[in-house]
């Protein structure tokens, strides 16, 4: 817990220093979940967006928008503070102005008190893919490569236990590959 506090803390300072610095290059300030003012501030620095709304305005949305890296700085510097407010609101939380709520405390919300633990719950049928999931929280989406702030290292095994990360990647693509295998490889009299 005290460890993503300071995460918190950090994570918070960062994210207010690189709005201060998108409003700086922009000359303005404007509303960064809007696709077009994003668009308009990017084509006023001398970007051409591609990408128009149904009035024929210019309009990035979120699934497009990184198409855009490299037509000017704001536009990474954008994508950074998007990936703050994303970390923040999934795993670190706000910092404290009222109330503890699940917004407010990102994954300490779920620390349970006597055990000073997570505890999510795995659901083992469900997913449509037929993997696992997990859920309150979903720790199955802790940043792995990415994870500059130190998030993944908040999870520890207890003293004489160690914890084990596991990739199902391909899982059932493998499983197939193998029935298929036995298939091809049992005596054809049998």
């Amino acid at each position: 817990v005290d460890k993503l506090r300071g995460i918190r803390k950090k994570l918070s300072g960062d994210k207010v220093a690189s709005l201060k610095k998108i409003y700086r290059t922009a000359g303005k300030k404007f509303n960064l979940n809007s696709p077009v003012q994003v668009a308009e501030v990017v084509q006023g620095l001398g970007g051409s967006i591609p990408f128009l709304t149904k009035t024929g305005k210019p309009s990035v949305s979120a699934k497009t928008f990184y198409k855009l890296q490299g037509l000017h700085p704001i536009v990474s510097e954008i994508m950074t503070f998007k990936k703050l407010v994303k970390l923040q609101s999934v795993y670190v939380g706000q910092p404290q102005m009222g109330g503890n709520s699940e917004e407010s405390l990102g994954l300490e919300y779920y620390v349970n008190p006597e055990t000073k633990r997570i505890h999510c719950t795995m659901n083992t049928v469900g997913a449509v893919t037929g993997r696992f999931s997990a859920q309150l929280p979903n720790t199955q989406q802790v940043p792995q490569r990415t994870d500059t702030y130190g998030i993944r290292d908040c999870f520890v095994a207890p003293r004489g236990y160690r914890m084990l990360v596991l990739d199902y990647s391909q899982l059932e693509l493998r499983v197939m590959c193998l029935q298929k295998l036995q298939v091809i490889q049992q005596p054809k009299d049998l």
